[in-house]
Formats: structure tokens, sequence, C-alpha cells
């Protein structure tokens, strides 16, 4: 969930409470609840957009939970300055980033390993 909740930071702003497995992010004009169970809900002003935020969702809950922290994606945050590689994870930094989503279409060696 901790990996899930920093990979959350792209989207928006992210408030995490580890006691009990929750993350909620903050986007404009909608929001997205995030269960430990692996059940999210979104809720948002603008229907039309529904499917593409849940499919956002669901690809920042896969590459959090696959990421290995090689680094290899690192080439598509350099316009932002947005991301640093620590102990082997991935950070967002929330301040840097500007949300505007292009680091989800960054190919990731380790989406498509063996599971």
């Amino acid at each position: 969930m901790e990996q899930v909740a920093n990979f959350s930071k792209i989207l928006g702003k992210v408030e995490y409470l580890p006691e009990i497995g929750f993350i909620h992010i903050n986007m404009k004009d909608s929001t997205c609840d995030i269960f430990q169970a692996g059940n999210f809900v979104i809720r948002t002003k603008h229907p039309e957009m529904a499917k593409k935020i849940c499919e956002n969702v669901a690809s920042i809950i896969i590459r959090a939970m696959r990421c290995l922290g090689c680094g290899s994606c690192i080439a598509w945050f350099s316009s932002c300055n947005a991301v640093s590689l620590r102990d082997g994870k991935l950070k967002i930094i929330e301040g840097r980033c500007t949300h505007c989503l292009k680091c989800l279409e960054a190919p990731c060696t380790a989406l498509y390993a063996n599971s």
C-alpha cells in the first residue's frame, strides 16, 4: 500500500492512512479511494472521465505492485524531474509532479516480466 500511495501522487494530492490500509487521492474535480482489500471507488463531477480515471488508477496500482526499482522508466520523468530512485524504490516527488500523466506511458520492464 505504501508504494501504491507513492505512485498515486502522479494523479493528485494523496492522503495515506497505513493503519487502516486506505488511500485517498484528490484530483481536479474527482476523488479516488483505494482500499487495502483491492477495490477502489471513484467519484467525479465528469462521468465521461470515469473510465479514464479508472484505467489510470488501475495502471498505477499494477505499476506500484510490480515495480522492481530498476529505473528503466526514469528517462520518461526527465522533463519534470519528479522522481528519484532511493533504496531500490521509485519515489514520486509530489511538489515537482505536474500530474501530466505522461509517465503512465513509460515502458516498464517489470510489467512484461514473467510473474
